[in-house]
């Protein structure tokens, strides 16, 4: 964990990173669209809205059990850009990752509530980040929970199962309001990713025109960027 704290933001290494993983995403959706995919990206989401309730509940149950179960945010808003288009698959994974991040909250107030998590969670809690964020929860509110959950290197639920083992008096409120805000920021930049460089990955495979999404990959690439510059920030900050 003291590897993910340092004397000051280190935005280039992360936006770097960022750049890199939204390459190795492109890539890993070029192949799959060889080998599955039977229509252009506009057909595919076309698909799924024509499905109406039923396909948007099935997307919803599947992107909350993968909140649930820790898996990066970015993958899950990646996918439901991908599937249902930059703003209703940010909607749809922000929800999901704050329903996640409740139950995960609740589960985690009921089975630890006397502050002490399993010993292997415990271990990887170990540093100067945790330490921040426990010296500050005498503070504790909405914006307590946005600047802490963006700035945190766990998962959504990962972060409100510490919350709600460790900080009793945390409202119910504070906790979704928060998730919610700063989760949006986060899954936004993705879900545009996802329908973005995603969808010219799979048009390309099959070989269709990129043409229409090279502005919108220009400005995934800088909100990725952005976005980096803004963990780093918010983690620079709590120390302070």
């Amino acid at each position: 964990m003291n590897s993910l704290v340092f004397s000051k933001p280190p935005s280039i290494f992360k936006s770097a990173m960022r750049l890199l993983a939204g390459g190795v995403f492109a890539f890993l959706i070029y192949q799959v669209a060889i080998h599955f995919a039977t229509g252009d990206c506009t057909s595919l989401q076309s698909e799924v809205r024509s499905r109406g309730p039923s396909m948007l509940l099935l997307l919803f149950t599947m992107a909350t059990i993968f909140a649930i179960a820790g898996l990066p945010a970015a993958m899950i808003a990646a996918m439901t850009g991908v599937l249902m288009g930059p703003v209703s698959g940010a909607s749809l994974a922000s929800t999901a990752l704050t329903l996640g991040s409740l139950v995960a909250w609740k589960l985690a107030r009921m089975l630890f509530k006397d502050g002490t998590l399993p010993k292997v969670v415990e271990q990887k809690l170990q540093g100067p980040w945790i330490d921040n964020m426990m010296d500050q929860k005498t503070a504790t509110g909405f914006h307590w929970i946005t600047s802490n959950a963006i700035a945190s290197p766990l998962p959504f639920s990962y972060f409100a199962a510490v919350t709600g083992s460790k900080v009793p008096h945390l409202n119910l409120q504070s906790l979704i309001a928060g998730i919610f805000a700063s989760s949006f920021f986060y899954v936004a930049a993705y879900a545009l990713a996802g329908a973005s460089i995603g969808c010219a990955a799979i048009n390309h495979a099959l070989g269709f025109d990129v043409s229409q999404y090279r502005t919108m990959v220009i400005i995934s690439c800088l909100s990725l960027i952005l976005l980096a510059r803004l963990q780093s920030w918010s983690l620079y900050r709590s120390k302070l």
